[in-house]
């Protein structure tokens, strides 16, 4: 269970591809929730906030996602974290 979840994170973009066509634009919510986390939480730097972002315009712009809403999704989901972590 360990190496699968160690596979999963070395491997952000295939992961976050498969979770896309799987669920779709709900895929977006679990992102958010990273980084909403990621900028919550002073002891979380481990998760892949920043990689995510990069992987997710990526992933917008071969039209699985909007990316108009992707990127409006994750400022409403940083901006918060940011604010609450102050």
């Amino acid at each position: 269970m360990l190496s699968d979840i160690a596979t999963s994170v070395l491997s952000l973009d295939s992961t976050l591809a498969h979770g896309v066509s799987l669920y779709g634009p709900r895929t977006l919510g679990l992102v958010a929730v990273v980084v909403f986390a990621e900028t919550r939480f002073i002891v979380a730097p481990f998760l892949p906030g920043d990689s995510l972002l990069f992987l997710t315009g990526t992933i917008a712009t071969a039209a699985v996602l909007h990316l108009h809403v992707a990127v409006a999704t994750l400022i409403a989901a940083a901006v918060p974290g940011d604010t609450v972590n102050f």
